[in-house]
């Protein structure tokens, strides 16, 4: 695997769906974040872990609000030539993937382009957290990472593997291109014609596996005071972080605080449970991270604005999250017109904080099919819409931070019901 493959792989480089969705238990959650990796695996087995991550790695008022009418889709839109993928499982069982042109990444985190009528203050504030952003990703690029051993490594077009161990202490390593099928005691069978290569590794591979492994964990296991996505491995990062983001007087992001409803939650499980004749396992909701939806309400009001977010609490949250200089994401729901209830992700990023635009990210299949248009919100704000079908996005230039809002949609969302969402929020209050 290349060394800078690698090294994204274990500076949390993870899309929405991975950060907020994989291995999260909302029962045990502490309310701060926490790494993704734990230390209960088999020596021997983990290289199956690290090789399946390798796979999926390479595989405000009018006035002093900017709204970007003539920038559309390049606002959010990342341009660093990097291709974008579809994955396709066919009937036997392989995964084809194909390169797709017209396909782009968005950024939720950070604006990409600056409309020409900016505030030349605010784009010298971005100028400088890019020029500050590249300096890290040299230093990051130039640090020493640990080297896979060669024995190791995924074949081209292989995404399975098993592991065959020796009484002599070598072992035999097959990889596939199709996952395994259960025998009947649910033992896992892989189809011999998917079998790509086949490879025996010695002791001596083994014990540089486990050294390799050893690497990783103390990297992946150090608890940086700074947000996963500066990717720190140890304190030497964390100080040459924090004279880059000085030297360009940026602020940067400490650890997380996540709150969730209890009043949500509890209405999904119980819901479910009508519906399926289930019974869900009791919740404790006595945590400092769960709140009602007024609570959670009036605590993104409290921490994120000077004002009101919200002009009436909605209906239901799936989650808060917010650091200590300004950034914050929510993520709540909102029904449509034909009664469909869907997901809205907004996300509030500051222009003075040393970020990349890859916090979270997306993946749209046509870049150049959204259409455009402009609406004025009810303090006055005038934000950018940019629809695709049930996809949409809603982002606004503000004084000190840039807005933007994911509406995963559904059939028969209309334009009333993306004014309605744009309406919710009040956002000339956005900002201490």
């Amino acid at each position: 695997m290349k060394k800078e493959v690698l090294d994204q792989a274990l500076n949390g480089i993870r899309d929405r769906y991975v950060m907020e969705a994989a291995l999260y238990d909302p029962a045990t959650d502490s309310g701060k974040e926490t790494k993704m990796y734990g230390k209960n695996v088999k020596p021997r087995r983990r290289w199956l872990r690290m090789l399946l991550i390798a796979a999926v790695v390479v595989c405000l008022l009018t006035a002093t609000a900017y709204a970007a009418g003539l920038l559309g889709p390049r606002a959010i839109l990342i341009d660093d030539g990097q291709p974008v993928y579809e994955y396709q499982r066919q009937e036997n069982g392989n995964w084809e993937v194909t390169e797709n042109p017209e396909g782009g990444r968005v950024s939720l985190t950070q604006p990409q382009e600056a409309p020409e009528d900016m505030d030349p203050a605010v784009v010298a504030m971005l100028e400088n957290s890019k020029a500050a952003w590249a300096e890290w990703s040299d230093y990051k690029a130039s640090r020493p990472m640990p080297q896979e051993p060669e024995a190791f490594r995924m074949p081209t077009g292989a995404f399975f593997s098993d592991e065959e161990l020796q009484s002599d202490g070598s072992g035999i390593l097959r990889f596939y291109s199709a996952g395994p099928i259960g025998d009947d005691n649910g033992s896992p069978v892989y189809d011999p014609d998917t079998l790509i290569e086949e490879r025996t590794v010695t002791p001596e591979d083994y014990e540089a596996w486990d050294e390799y492994i050893s690497q990783l964990d103390a990297m992946m296991l150090f608890e940086s005071r700074y947000d996963f996505n500066y990717g720190c491995n140890n304190a030497e990062d964390e100080a040459a972080l924090e004279e880059i983001a000085a030297r360009y007087g940026l602020k940067l992001r400490g650890g997380s605080t996540l709150l969730w409803s209890w009043e949500t939650v509890k209405e999904s499980r119980e819901r479910m449970d009508a519906e399926t004749g289930t019974s869900s396992p009791e919740i404790d909701f006595s945590g400092p991270q769960w709140l009602t939806n007024a609570e959670l309400t009036d605590r993104i009001a409290q921490v994120g604005c000077h004002g009101t977010f919200f002009y009436q609490v909605p209906e239901g949250y799936d989650k808060f999250y917010y650091f200590d200089e300004g950034t914050f994401c929510v993520s709540w729901y909102y029904t449509l017109e034909n009664g469909t209830q869907i997901t809205c992700y907004g996300y509030n990023s500051m222009y003075g904080t040393l970020s990349s635009g890859t916090e979270v990210v997306d993946q749209v299949e046509d870049r150049s099919a959204f259409t455009e248009r402009s609406h004025v919100c009810p303090d006055g704000t005038e934000v950018t819409i940019l629809r695709n079908g049930n996809r949409a996005f809603i982002y606004v230039y503000l004084p000190e931070s840039f807005f933007n809002e994911e509406i995963q949609g559904a059939p028969g969302m209309s334009d009333a019901d993306l004014d309605a969402i744009a309406d919710a929020i009040c956002y000339s209050n956005i900002g201490k």
